[in-house]
């Protein structure tokens, strides 16, 4: 999913993230699945999808509190920066 968010492809990426979501097992480590909703964020904020974005890192800052990564997405978004 990474792989084509970085191409630019961001349908490819979203359903892969979406997939990985759906059909994660209970026992996935909460840091993949925090990854996967920054993922996700991402992909909303290139879509211009501010309050979606801000949704996702939260439920991903939900997996794994304290995730720094987590917080200055947050941060940079309530600051206007889309990096």
């Amino acid at each position: 999913a990474w792989d084509a968010f970085y191409k630019g492809d961001m349908d490819k990426a979203r359903g892969l993230f979406d997939r990985v979501l759906a059909e994660a097992p209970p026992r996935v480590p909460a840091p993949d699945l925090c990854r996967v909703r920054v993922g996700l964020a991402e992909v909303a904020m290139s879509d211009g999808k501010t309050d979606k974005a801000v949704r996702r890192l939260e439920e991903a800052l939900a997996a794994e509190p304290g995730n720094a990564l987590v917080q200055t997405r947050l941060a940079e978004i309530s600051n206007g920066s889309k990096r």
